[in-house]
């Protein structure tokens, strides 16, 4: 039995693993499973399957070399970012905007 996983790099929203397997094989990767994962397999984005009830697991469908590549992506990030660029707009808005002015008359008597 030669199969091998080796983790390349481990970041909070991004693995990337190299398996190397003999036969057909699932991997898991123990961290809970959450829908905002995706993954990528050999730059093939697959589905990332419930395993254990709480784990993530992939199939690796053949023998041979992977690249199984994790990111994490929340989409309330996004609309954070989007409401963050909305004010800084809206602040550049009202920065840009015509300054009315007031005029005073002095009475002179």
């Amino acid at each position: 039995n030669r199969n091998q996983v080796k983790l390349v790099s481990y970041e909070s929203d991004k693995i990337l693993l190299q398996a190397n397997i003999d036969s057909p094989n699932f991997l898991v990767v123990t961290n809970n499973f959450n829908p905002n994962w995706k993954v990528t397999i050999n730059g093939e984005e697959k589905k990332i399957l419930r395993t254990n009830y709480v784990f993530q697991g992939v199939y690796l469908p053949k023998a041979g070399k992977y690249q199984v590549e994790l990111q994490y992506s929340n989409p309330a990030v996004l609309y954070a970012y989007l409401l963050v660029l909305c004010g800084v707009l809206l602040i550049f808005k009202a920065c840009a905007a015509p300054k009315w002015e007031t005029s005073t008359t002095s009475l002179h008597k």
